[in-house]
C-alpha cells in the first residue's frame, strides 16, 4: 500500500470508529424512560447517571436538568447539585422555582454567604413577593431572626394580605421560634384567606385552636 492510499484511508477509518461509537449509544427516549424508572424504585444513584447522561447529550432539556439536580439532592451531593440549579437558573433568570432550587442547593452546600447574597440580590432586582419569603425562610434557617422577620413581614406587606404564602412563612418562623400565639395568628390570617385549606385548618387544630370560620382574622395587611 503506497503512503498516499495509506494515508487517505485514514479519515475513513476515524469515521468508522465514530460511528461505532455512535452506534453504541441509547436513544435519548431510553435513557430519559430509564432515568424516570430509577426515580420511581428510588435507585436516585442510577437515575442521576441516566440524567447525567441526558444533559450532557442534550444541554438544553430543562425537565432532565432538574431531575438530575433532585437525584443529586437524594444523594446528598449538593455541591455537584448547585453547579446544575445554576445553569437552570441563568436558562430562566425569571423562573421562582429554578431560583428556589439554587439557593436550596447553596443552603445544603453549606455556601451560607453565597445563599444569603443570592436571595438578597433577587430582592433588590425584582422585590417581589416570592424573593422576600425566599429571603426570609433562608434568613431563619441560618439564624438570622431579625432579618427574616423583616422579610417576611416585607413579604406580607407587598402582598396585600391577597395569598397565604407570606402568611404561612410568618406561622413557620414563630413556630421556630417557639411562639404559638403570634403563630396562630398569623395561621388565622391565612384561614381567612383560603377558608377551606385543610393544612391550615389542621395546625389551627394541632396548636389548641378552635378552627373553622369564626376562627379567621383580618390580615393585618389587606387594604
Amino acid at each position: 500500500m503506497t503512503t498516499f492510499r495509506f494515508l487517505a484511508l485514514i479519515p475513513i477509518a476515524s469515521l468508522a470508529i465514530l460511528s461505532g461509537c455512535n452506534a453504541t449509544q441509547r436513544p435519548l427516549p431510553v435513557v430519559k424512560s430509564s432515568a424516570e424508572y430509577y426515580v420511581g424504585t428510588e435507585n436516585y444513584s442510577a437515575a442521576a447517571v441516566d440524567f447525567r447522561e441526558y444533559v450532557e447529550r442534550r444541554p438544553d432539556d430543562v425537565p432532565m436538568r432538574v431531575g438530575l439536580v433532585n437525584a443529586l439532592l437524594q444523594l446528598d451531593q449538593p455541591k455537584d447539585a448547585r453547579i446544575h440549579a445554576q445553569v437552570l437558573n441563568d436558562l430562566r433568570p425569571s423562573s421562582d422555582e429554578f431560583a428556589d432550587l439554587l439557593a436550596r442547593t447553596l443552603y445544603e452546600a453549606g455556601e451560607r454567604d453565597a445563599v444569603v447574597s443570592f436571595c438578597q440580590k433577587r430582592v433588590a432586582e425584582r422585590g417581589r413577593v416570592a424573593d422576600y419569603i425566599r429571603l426570609g425562610t433562608y434568613s431563619a434557617k441560618l439564624g438570622n431572626i431579625d432579618e427574616a422577620r423583616i422579610a417576611l413581614s416585607t413579604a406580607a406587606r407587598v402582598d396585600n394580605g391577597r395569598t397565604i404564602a407570606p402568611q404561612i412563612a410568618l406561622a413557620d418562623l414563630y413556630k421556630q421560634l417557639n411562639d404559638p400565639t403570634n403563630e396562630a395568628k398569623r395561621l388565622k390570617m391565612a384561614l381567612y384567606i383560603d377558608p377551606e385549606n385543610k393544612i391550615v385548618l389542621k395546625r389551627i387544630e394541632d396548636l389548641g385552636e378552635v378552627a373553622g370560620p369564626t376562627a379567621a382574622i383580618r390580615p393585618d395587611e389587606l387594604p
